[in-house]
């Protein structure tokens, strides 16, 4: 038996790398284990940057082997796989929620941040999303709905404080 008849093809001939599979309807999967020991998966009906979407598939376009590298530089700089799912809010709410803020006043001040926050289309971003210009976009929309200078120093610290939470949780990468 040659050594070609022992590696896993798909329908097209090209050998399939450890933890891919082809599935019966076409669509590829990638198999892994993340930080925390749980199996996760990502799909994709492309396999390679050169396939194309089969005709009246949508969703999961971005080729597997791209998704696969992303995946293996994510776990290789141990980047929680979870943090691509919490918007800046949640994070926001996080951060307070790790406070120690004994003081009602101190409390009612926190809710009051969060809701400037809450009520601008930044909190429902996701925070793999959030750019440097959404943030200065935010403080310009801050500014124009007529808040002190002080109220937008604190939004300011407060996000800044959250996304540093985040980069400690390993959410998010450390870019300077």
């Amino acid at each position: 038996m040659s050594d070609r008849n022992l590696k896993r093809r798909d329908k097209k001939g090209r050998i399939l790398l450890t933890g891919e599979i082809q599935k019966s309807n076409g669509m590829y999967r990638y198999k892994y284990t993340d930080a925390y020991g749980r199996e996760r998966y990502a799909y994709s009906w492309r396999l390679t940057a050169s396939d194309i979407v089969p005709s009246g598939k949508k969703g999961c376009i971005i080729p597997l082997r791209v998704q696969e590298e992303k995946i293996r530089n994510d776990i290789r700089d141990h980047i929680n796989a979870d943090g691509s799912k919490i918007t800046v809010i949640e994070l926001v709410d996080k951060y307070y929620a790790l406070n120690f803020a004994e003081r009602q006043n101190t409390k009612d001040a926190h809710r009051f941040l969060a809701n400037c926050i809450r009520n601008d289309e930044i909190a429902k971003l996701k925070i793999t999303m959030i750019r440097r210009s959404d943030a200065i976009s935010f403080v310009k929309r801050i500014r124009a709905k007529g808040y002190a200078y002080s109220t937008v120093l604190k939004l300011k610290r407060t996000l800044k404080a959250s996304f540093e939470l985040a980069i400690a949780d390993d959410y998010l990468k450390k870019s300077f």
